[in-house]
């Protein structure tokens, strides 16, 4: 072997370890931005989450003031409701009385 030959071996050699570390650089490169991506994905979906959090929540607290909001008119109108069946008792009550009044009147007539 020539030292020509020795030569051109080692710029060979040279030139495949120049291509490997651009090669690895490169590598390292794209693992780094494929991290990068990765934690801004994740950031965005937190981000997501948060936000939709948020949206159930406001439904959630919109759906609860509805409800009592119905609440609230079931009770009214349960007491409204109730009033009525009590003023219908006491005026079956009185016609009650007052018919028995009126045959205990009879009674007496007779």
């Amino acid at each position: 072997m020539t030292i020509r030959d020795k030569f051109e071996e080692m710029k060979e050699h040279h030139e495949g370890r120049k291509e490997y570390r651009h090669e690895l650089r490169e590598e390292r490169k794209l693992e780094h931005e494929l991290k990068h991506d990765v934690k801004e994905g994740i950031k965005e979906v937190g981000k997501y989450d948060k936000e939709l959090g948020h949206e159930l929540k406001k439904e959630a607290k919109a759906d609860y003031k509805e409800y009592k909001k119905d609440e609230k008119e079931a009770e009214k109108y349960a007491k409204a409701i109730n009033k009525g069946m009590r003023e219908l008792e006491d005026e079956e009550r009185k016609q009650q009385h007052e018919f028995a009044e009126m045959l205990k009147k009879q009674m007496e007539n007779e």
